[in-house]
């Protein structure tokens, strides 16, 4: 609406010591440092993360959890339906510990987990390593471990490249155990069906070194897990 006789409202301004301030500005100003604050005090919580995930409660729906930026760890709870963990079971149970068992399924279950892994990773199947099953032993402990190739091991990249990601689905329940990522001060207690992904190149494709990990604290029964290595191309 105009104003023809051209007259100037008055402003709602605050006098605060000799200096006059608008009061949105000083709200707006009180939000951020708030804001900055809150963001201070979760980088505290955040820089030692114990996630226990074993809680012993019937499964729920399917969802995802950023754990770490660096390196990038993602935690997707029930990843696996129960007749997938059933599948997988009866291939990976009866593994020797410490004994590495490549498996690649077939059928239109095999090709429906693929699939959905391939839209968690936003990666196509092509790129996909065969999976494999291991079996961490009660108590025993792994050293921190890499699943990425360092620049001079070319005759490991291939002409596939380095491993991008790395996604490892757990099969049975956690038994007390952690798997551990010593770089983001970050432990997760995994349960039955879930999975993580680690990602061991950066966006632009450089390496992470921090991403590495490790298991521990394996006390009640062997952990099972399937793994898949993500490459940057087909093979």
């Amino acid at each position: 609406m105009s104003n023809p006789n051209k007259i100037h409202y008055a402003r709602s301004y605050t006098n605060f010591g000799g200096v006059t301030l608008n009061p949105k500005l000083l709200v707006g100003a009180i939000l951020v440092v708030f804001s900055l604050y809150a963001v201070y005090k979760y980088g505290q919580f955040a820089a030692d993360k114990n996630f226990n995930m074993s809680l012993d409660q019937p499964r729920g729906k399917p969802r995802v959890e950023l754990l770490s930026w660096h390196p990038r760890v993602f935690y997707h709870h029930n990843f696996l339906s129960d007749m997938e963990v059933e599948a997988l079971s009866k291939e990976g149970l009866n593994i020797t510990s410490g004994a590495i068992k490549p498996y690649s399924g077939s059928g239109a279950w095999f090709d429906g987990f693929q699939k959905r892994l391939a839209r968690f990773t936003h990666e196509p199947t092509s790129n996909f390593e065969q999976g494999f099953f291991f079996k961490y032993e009660t108590g025993r402990d792994t050293e921190p471990r890499r699943d990425w190739f360092k620049d001079d091991e070319h005759d490991l990249k291939g002409a596939r490249g380095n491993r991008v990601a790395t996604a490892i689905f757990f099969i049975t329940s956690s038994g007390g155990g952690e798997i551990s990522f010593p770089n983001a001060n970050l432990r997760v207690t995994p349960n039955l069906g879930d999975a993580i992904l680690l990602w061991n190149l950066s966006p632009d494709h450089k390496i992470d070194e921090s991403a590495i990990y490790g298991f521990q604290k394996i006390n009640k029964h062997p952990l099972v897990t399937y793994t898949v290595y993500i490459r940057e191309k087909s093979g």
